[in-house]
């Protein structure tokens, strides 16, 4: 695994969050029941992050072919998977050609207000070879708050 330290190769690097796109604490989905008229909602929710966030709603009508069961699964799943703030983080570093994309790496950045230390994948790298130096920047992507 290649290891990418603020204090070796580390020429510049760039954290964002947000919750403005793809983020929801609510999933609602529904299906039209044709025989009663009516529609059937099923829900899944995170009371609390709703209280932090306000409720941020996702609604998708679904098929009439699904249990109640499996779209209750789908709903807990979707809420499970956008139920979180998105993480940009960015690195530009003198460093490794053989690291691509799906790659995992670890990042080590002590020269912030609070160190970083942990692995990450490589969701996209731009190499650079220029004047005989080597640069690349890197899309990461972290499971947890970096």
């Amino acid at each position: 695994m290649s290891i990418v330290s603020g204090d070796q190769t580390l020429i510049d690097f760039d954290y964002k969050t947000d919750i403005d796109t793809q983020t929801y604490n609510r999933v609602v989905l529904y299906k039209d029941n044709e025989e009663t008229g009516s529609r059937e909602l099923y829900e899944a929710q995170d009371t609390i992050n709703e209280m932090k966030w306000g409720v941020l709603q996702y609604t998708s009508q679904i098929s009439e072919n699904y249990t109640e069961a499996q779209i209750q699964q789908i709903c807990d799943r979707l809420l499970k998977m956008y139920n979180k703030v998105n993480k940009t983080f960015s690195i530009e570093d003198k460093g490794d050609p053989r690291i691509r994309a799906g790659c995992g790496i670890w990042v080590k950045i002590d020269d912030v207000g609070e160190s970083i230390d942990k692995g990450a994948m490589v969701e996209s790298c731009t190499h650079t070879f220029k004047n005989g130096e080597h640069t690349m920047k890197l899309e990461l992507v972290c499971d947890e708050e970096v």
